[in-house]
């Protein structure tokens, strides 16, 4: 069984609903591979728009500033700098009980994925910081292949399909078929048929 197979079973091993996707592809990284977790800038900053419009109200200039300047601060990996600016406004007395507890909702949010907004980095490592490239390339790599006229695949096969093709599109099916053989017991090892 390939690494890549053998993280895909142990994510599978019954997660818990709260797991999230790179709480999954981290698993990938205890096999050797080269892992970035990189949470959807444009995911971030609508968590930014929401607190904006809780503090500042729907529509308000004031609120719009706010947001564009949090954004500038992701976008240089200054989320702590957020993080300390949500904590102060949430201990204004001029607040809501109600506003306060949505406040601390998005401050755990971005406390929780503050590893994964390193966004300056990214850029300069010039990887995407949306997600909508990576939802592309799953409808395309696996709607085209698994989706096709009267298709119908068990879990094994379509897992098995997906695997071959991601390593086709990314040009890495021989180094993948190299390791899988040498990952594999040799053919002395193997029972015999009688």
């Amino acid at each position: 069984m390939s690494m890549l197979a053998t993280a895909l079973g142990r994510i599978r091993a019954d997660p818990p609903e709260h797991l999230r996707i790179w709480e999954r592809v981290e698993t990938l990284a205890d096999y050797g591979q080269r892992v970035w977790c990189i949470l959807d800038f444009w995911h971030a900053s609508e968590h930014l728009a929401e607190t904006c419009r809780l503090i500042y109200g729907e529509g308000s200039k004031r609120g719009k500033e706010c947001c564009e300047r949090w954004k500038e601060l992701l976008r240089g990996s200054r989320v702590a700098a957020v993080i300390e600016e949500l904590v102060k406004l949430r201990a204004s007395e001029a607040l809501s009980a109600g506003q306060r507890d949505e406040l601390q909702r998005q401050i755990n949010y971005f406390r929780g994925n503050e590893k994964r907004m390193d966004y300056r980095r990214y850029r300069e490592h010039r990887l995407p910081i949306g997600s909508g490239m990576v939802e592309s390339a799953c409808k395309n790599v696996v709607g085209a292949r698994l989706k096709g006229s009267g298709m119908i695949w068990s879990q094994a096969g379509a897992q098995g399909m997906l695997q071959l093709r991601a390593s086709v599109k990314s040009e890495r099916f021989q180094s993948d078929y190299e390791r899988l053989l040498s990952a594999s017991a040799p053919m002395e090892d193997q029972p015999m048929a009688a």
